[in-house]
């Protein structure tokens, strides 16, 4: 959800000091994740992979782990 990845975002750099560019390249650190993406991605990754909530296609009932990706998968479904 575009909102939680947004709190997601402020709850890191309030709480964790997660600050840089954008752009910059970092390492996952949640539990035993040690995946690298850009920065800008944490955010999305925490909540579609550590916090494990699911979105589902309103046609078929098919689950994803991200809402962009069943919006996508909707417009094809």
């Amino acid at each position: 959800a575009p909102g939680k990845n947004r709190e997601m975002a402020e709850h890191l750099r309030l709480y964790h000091h997660f600050t840089g560019h954008e752009r910059d390249s970092v390492r996952c650190e949640w539990g035993n994740c040690t995946r690298m993406m850009q920065r800008m991605n944490i955010p999305r990754h925490v909540v579609s992979t550590h916090l494990l909530e699911v979105a589902s296609c309103q046609f078929c009932g098919k689950q994803f782990s991200r809402p962009d990706v069943v919006a996508r998968h909707e417009r094809a479904c």
